[in-house]
């Protein structure tokens, strides 16, 4: 899971259709994709996120580029 705004989303509500609560920025389109091997950021999804890091100044990393502290695991 990701952690937004004080709750948890799960990979699949950040694709498109998805519950998450970004709901506002994600979009119809969503922010990540079904990959062979799971899942993996779409170019769209990056751009969002980089905005919500600039906005917020928040510690919203994603794996492959992560701030310290973080901690990924797999479901």
């Amino acid at each position: 899971t990701v952690a937004f705004g004080g709750g948890n989303d799960s990979m699949e509500d950040l694709l498109p259709g998805g519950g998450t609560a970004l709901v506002l920025y994600v979009g119809a389109t969503g922010i990540v994709d079904v990959a062979p091997t799971g899942f993996v950021w779409t170019e769209e999804g990056l751009l969002t996120m980089a905005y919500l890091w600039a906005l917020n100044g928040a510690n919203m990393s994603m794996y492959g580029d992560p701030e310290a502290g973080d901690v990924f695991t797999e479901a």
